[in-house]
């Protein structure tokens, strides 16, 4: 797996978003992945979230048909990534919806 910062042209042409590759690039999920946690955006950050999850959990799924051993470094990293989203996402709801963030409420 190559690890080139080069993003993926992702669009509605029916291409499954997790897995495809441009250029021998990232893979979507992982692109995908960056892009939600570099946003800056805060009107977007949560679209980019779920867009990230959806393809995490595409190729969580297609991955569960190959052999683990061949795929244990990515599925380890799906699962970092999936849990740092989660994480970010519970961040940005109690950001947007006013209430202070763990730092916030400690000082």
């Amino acid at each position: 797996m190559a690890d080139s910062v080069n993003t993926p042209n992702i669009g509605n042409d029916g291409q499954n978003a997790a897995v495809v590759r441009e250029n021998g690039g990232l893979p979507a999920w992982k692109s995908l992945y960056q892009t939600a946690i570099l946003e800056m955006d805060t009107s977007m950050i949560i679209g980019r979230i779920a867009e990230a999850e959806r393809a995490i959990v595409e190729r969580a799924l297609a991955l569960r048909k190959e052999p683990a051993s061949e795929h244990a470094k990515e599925l380890g990293a799906l699962a970092y990534s999936a849990n740092f989203l989660a994480e970010l996402r519970l961040l940005e709801t109690t950001r947007s919806a006013g209430k202070p963030c763990l730092d916030e409420a400690q000082t």
